[in-house]
């Protein structure tokens, strides 16, 4: 049961959405004087799209949130279909409460986790019988460096970033100016660092540059 106390008068739409459930239709209803009682929707269960992620290697990924999006016309008045769920430590993930047709599967890391995810989407028709996915993340390469200034030095807790041609990612440089990018997709970056908004890395505009390959540690 549902109560909502302490409405005033006036018109309300009322809608039910539940995990694993098609949201229901909305309704409207009209507060006056009285309570409302007995008010009932009827949910029905959605289509669920389960799979696995895993690492280049074949291990289980984790620490990683799957999303799964309806790609329809946003003009055709139906409500957006979206689920998303975090893999467990087999890599493991289930998608619920969904509608059947396209979607768009896509990859994103933990915030603050500095790991190349898979760029493009992955378009699945949903439907009763689709078999499980099996999605797998990129061959990476590993950055790894410590920030020294003209004396040697280590500089401390300052912010890098190594920069794509259409991304870029961000790692904390510990108290002895060691930084580690694990996880960085093979091609051309550039290198920057700075700490209380002045440049200490990448003195050009564009910074330092750096090349990643694929199973390679650069330093």
């Amino acid at each position: 049961p549902v109560t909502g106390r302490g409405l005033q008068p006036g018109e309300y739409q009322l809608s039910a959405t539940c995990t694993g459930f098609l949201p229901g239709a909305a309704s409207l209803v009209r507060v006056v004087d009285r309570a409302l009682l007995d008010q009932r929707w009827t949910l029905a269960p959605g289509l669920a799209l389960r799979g696995r992620v895993l690492a280049a290697d074949g291990t289980p990924a984790t620490r990683l949130h799957v999303y799964a999006t309806a790609e329809h016309d946003p003009g055709d008045g139906r409500q957006v279909s979206y689920a998303e769920a975090e893999p467990d430590a087999d890599g493991r993930f289930e998608l619920t409460g969904l509608v059947p047709g396209p979607y768009r599967v896509t990859i994103a890391a933990d915030h603050g986790d500095a790991r190349a995810v898979p760029q493009e989407p992955l378009h699945v028709v949903l439907a009763a019988d689709t078999p499980e996915l099996t999605l797998t993340m990129p061959v990476t390469g590993e950055l790894r460096g410590v920030l020294r200034d003209a004396g040697g030095h280590a500089i401390d807790r300052a912010m890098v970033m190594l920069a794509g041609s259409a991304d870029a990612q961000h790692v904390l440089a510990g108290d002895d100016g060691s930084f580690l990018f694990p996880a960085v997709a093979p091609r051309d970056y550039h290198l920057i660092a700075r700490r209380n908004s002045q440049r200490l890395a990448g003195a050009t505009l564009d910074g330092q540059p750096v090349t990643i390959t694929a199973g390679g540690l650069t330093t």
